[in-house]
């Protein structure tokens, strides 16, 4: 019986087997592998796919050499490596290739939930020093700890990234206005801010405003510009929204993609701790 005889389908399902043949003799391949087969070659395809696989417990040697050659073979949008109960997923290719914040091949990776949990200050008063000054940035490196699991340090490639360092506060109806930004040549760990998350400002501050402070970091993260949720954990975003407040990703959240304000003026706001979930590059 010749192939063309077999009965024909108009519609294929992920277990069904396709044949190939060629130089490594006669294989078959399913047809859920068979599109990202095809398309292997095209590293630029492998942001706009979304495949979600796991990839392991810790990166190989050649899905580094994979992620350093710019192939990124093997490597899909949403794919994941998986230990300690914790999914390392890929949400973006060669995203901070943008004004050389890092020209060479990089994946993004972000943790599918915070690590740790903490307070962004300690005190109630005006935090003028915003970002820059907050615990949450000053102790970043401590993702380490958790992050070092999976990748290999010399794995970890530090990028060129700009955060809001000072704030006006303005008075009486003037509303706060950033005061300056700072341009941090050596970023390793460093938290979201509203436009990776949803592609836009949401309650960040006007002034430089969250375009012209994130000139790096500025557009959506591409696995959420495709519709994949954040989550449903809460996490600190590092735009200042208010003199003594700032962005935060939250289940109770009520207006864009969930994002909420958490204010720190006010008896017992420094108390509020929420999660710290850290973006960084592999290459």
């Amino acid at each position: 019986m010749k192939i063309k005889d077999f009965a024909r389908v108009k519609t294929v399902k992920s277990n069904d087997v396709f044949i190939t043949d060629g130089d490594r003799g006669t294989k078959t391949i399913l047809a859920d592998d068979l599109v990202f087969a095809l398309l292997t070659g095209s590293p630029e395809m492998h942001k706009n796919i979304i495949r979600g696989r796991n990839l392991g417990v810790r990166i190989s040697p050649e899905q580094h050499k994979a992620i350093t050659s710019g192939t990124f073979e093997g490597l899909w949008l949403g794919d994941y490596w998986f230990n300690n109960n914790m999914a390392w997923r890929i949400v973006d290719f060669n995203y901070w290739n943008v004004n050389n914040a890092l020209p060479s091949p990089h994946i993004v990776v972000m943790p599918d939930r915070p690590l740790y949990r903490q307070q962004m200050y300690d005190t109630t008063a005006s935090s003028a020093n915003s970002f820059w000054g907050s615990k949450v940035w000053q102790n970043i490196n401590g993702c380490d700890d958790y992050v070092i699991r999976v990748f290999d340090s010399n794995t970890i490639r530090l990028h060129v990234d700009s955060y809001q360092s000072q704030m006006n506060e303005g008075g009486g109806f003037v509303s706060p206005t950033i005061k300056s930004k700072s341009i941090d040549p050596r970023v390793k760990y460093i938290i979201p801010n509203e436009i990776m998350i949803y592609g836009t400002r949401g309650s960040a501050t006007s002034g430089i405003g969250s375009d012209g402070l994130h000139e790096v970091s500025s557009r959506q993260l591409q696995l959420f510009s495709m519709g994949w949720s954040p989550g449903d954990s809460d996490f600190w975003l590092r735009d200042q929204t208010y003199i003594n407040t700032y962005s935060v990703y939250g289940a109770e959240a009520s207006n864009i993609g969930g994002a909420s304000t958490v204010r720190f003026s006010g008896d017992g706001v420094q108390n509020e701790t929420h999660g710290v979930r850290p973006v960084f590059a592999i290459g």
